[in-house]
């Protein structure tokens, strides 16, 4: 999509990730929107412009509804590495949507 970022809605198998959130980043193009945006991989998608995004398939919709060169709120959780391993912060960005090129 025009925020050139894969998501998944299989987060089973990534211990402690946020129960609100439906939707995982898996992968984010490099000088995109989404890696402007801090997007990273493992970062739990939640809400865009404060409405939930269900799952993968949701996000998606959202995101091809967003119009280019208007910025949006989207919110969640970013991972951060603990000496046990993985925990979530609440977070939220802003991100423009783009043409490719």
């Amino acid at each position: 999509g025009m925020l050139f970022v894969e998501t998944s809605s299989l987060k089973e198998d990534v211990k402690g990730f946020p129960k609100t959130a439906q939707v995982m980043v898996t992968y984010v193009l490099p000088r995109g929107p989404g890696q402007e945006a801090k997007f990273a991989p493992l970062a739990a998608i939640s809400a865009i412009n404060k409405k939930a995004v269900g799952s993968a398939q949701g996000f998606r919709e959202a995101i091809s509804e967003m119009e280019i060169g208007k910025t949006y709120e989207v919110s969640g959780y970013i991972p951060i590495k603990t000496a046990k391993g993985l925990a979530f912060k609440k977070a939220s960005t802003k991100i423009t949507p783009t043409t490719y090129g």
